[in-house]
């Protein structure tokens, strides 16, 4: 794991201290994914904790590539193969991420390695839960705000597609699974290689 600015860092999916295809996948960016720090970063630009999805850097707290330690499993969904679309997890209201069994058959991917794959990556630690639901409690509180269709609809695709920077905005899943299914209805109009 390298680490890179505003609280990301890039993740080797077959990490470099693997014995075997370690060293020669090393400096192959397609075996790189950009993550978030898993709970290793303090407040980034003026953030406050919560907003930086930050607490102490124990083994609870810990997600992602910081959680999976460097460890190559095969059971191990590798999120550069998922597909665009359907969405193999789903967030409830509490911000608890869990696999989407019917979605997860559609694709033709086994739960049961959906579900080993949200445990390896801690991706229901708490401070992850509490950040979703506060996420999906302000998609909630703004959307009662909008009455007319033609906002909404503008609203949700620009909560869905990248910035001009190229970005998403942080909690995607979160906000796909609450807008559901109009969100699905704007990802289909166009191939989206970024989903």
């Amino acid at each position: 794991m390298e680490t890179t600015e505003r609280g990301r860092q890039i993740e080797h999916v077959i990490p470099r201290s693997h014995d075997k295809f370690g060293y020669d996948r090393a400096l192959d960016v397609s075996n790189m994914v950009v993550c978030c720090r898993g709970g290793t970063e303090s407040a980034v630009n003026g953030e406050d904790e919560m907003e930086s999805h930050f607490r102490e850097p124990i083994v609870d707290n810990m997600s992602c590539g910081q959680k999976k330690e460097g460890r190559y499993d095969i059971d191990f969904v590798d999120p550069r193969i998922l597909p665009a679309s359907p969405s193999l997890t789903k967030v409830g209201d509490d911000g608890f991420m869990e696999t989407d069994e019917k979605a997860c058959h559609v694709a033709g991917f086994s739960p049961d390695r959906m579900d080993y794959t949200l445990k390896t990556l801690n991706l229901n630690a708490e401070r992850l839960r509490l950040a979703r639901e506060k996420w999906r409690n302000d998609l909630v509180q703004q959307s009662q705000h909008i009455d007319d269709p033609d906002r909404m609809n503008a609203w949700i695709r620009a909560v869905l597609t990248p910035d001009t920077d190229g970005r998403l905005l942080r909690f995607f899943t979160t906000s796909r699974c609450y807008f559901a299914p109009v969100s699905e209805l704007v990802l289909e109009e166009h191939p989206q290689t970024w989903v």
